[in-house]
């Protein structure tokens, strides 16, 4: 199912240009992930909390791009309803779908809508689906204030989501890669390979910052964290600060910032995300990436 691609014409088009094979592959697509996206949060509600590996195992089978197009179908059928939030309504109203009208005079897109699902946790797996859409997207330089005079409250808001998220995951690197005395260096990579360097970076040195009373930091990790910009006052960035132990994210910290140099230098410029690191790599001023035995070394690597 990830691999059909999503038909962006009506089946009236299909039909008058012959692409009705294309076109009934991407709908049945779309019919099994409205299914899959159903199951999924019924498998994965537990105890009133919606686990992300409800959205993650959706997209890892349906692909983002048409988990995102039925969810967008779904909240839009269903804007009356006042148990999705409007951040998520006016996401779908703007979302490119396809006017679908069949010979009745109905739009078959709206058959995506998903019913099984109560709309609460529809309008949170929504919200989740959004996230992992977003991770490779840069970290909103500005106020609350200046995304409002410019019209980009939108993405001043799903950048403060994707910091949160990086927080979370953060911590949970730390719990879940602690040996008793270390943390595991793949811990850390996992981290940095989906939030990108230099949101994971952010949020790090935000930590720091919010908790200059703490001693258990080390000295080079203090100077370090006072060294990256934060865009906005302290008392704004509150919202993702790490919670784990401060001698374990310590060594978090340092084994990230070992990481994040190493990517610096293999990219011959200061690491921010997976992909801007895999243009750069293509730039004939980049270092040549080391080559791997059948692969083209022309290939890079995604926030």
């Amino acid at each position: 199912m990830v691999k059909t691609p999503i038909y962006r014409h009506s089946g009236t088009y299909a039909q008058e240009h012959d692409e009705l094979k294309k076109y009934f592959a991407s709908h049945n697509a779309h019919m099994a992930c409205k299914e899959a996206i159903g199951q999924a949060i019924a498998d994965h509600h537990r105890n009133n909390i919606l686990s992300r590996d409800a959205a993650k195992e959706v997209i890892a089978e349906f692909g983002i791009d048409r988990t995102l197009y039925v969810l967008a179908a779904t909240i839009r059928a269903k804007d009356s309803d006042g148990r999705i939030d409007q951040d998520n309504k006016a996401w779908a109203r703007a979302f490119p779908l396809v006017e679908d009208m069949d010979t009745h005079g109905r739009d078959r897109t709206m058959e995506l809508e998903i019913y099984r699902s109560h709309p609460g946790l529809i309008d949170i797996f929504a919200h989740m689906v959004r996230d992992e859409a977003s991770l490779s997207l840069p970290i909103y330089r500005g106020t609350y204030d200046l995304a409002k005079e410019t019209g980009e409250l939108a993405e001043y808001r799903m950048s403060r989501r994707v910091n949160l998220l990086c927080q979370e995951e953060i911590d949970d690197a730390v719990s879940a890669g602690w040996d008793g005395m270390h943390v595991a260096p793949d811990a850390v990579k996992a981290v940095l390979e989906r939030f990108g360097p230099e949101r994971v970076a952010y949020v790090l040195a935000n930590t720091v910052q919010q908790k200059e009373w703490e001693d258990r930091f080390s000295g080079a990790n203090v100077s370090w964290a006072k060294t990256v910009p934060l865009f906005v006052p302290p008392e704004k960035r509150a919202y993702c600060t790490a919670r784990s132990h401060p001698a374990k994210l310590d060594e978090f910290i340092t084994v990230a910032r070992k990481e994040m140099l190493q990517m610096e230098q293999e990219c011959g410029q200061p690491a921010k995300r997976r992909s801007v690191r895999k243009k750069l790599q293509k730039q004939p001023d980049a270092p040549a990436a080391p080559s791997v035995p059948g692969k083209s070394k022309s290939k890079g690597q995604e926030r």
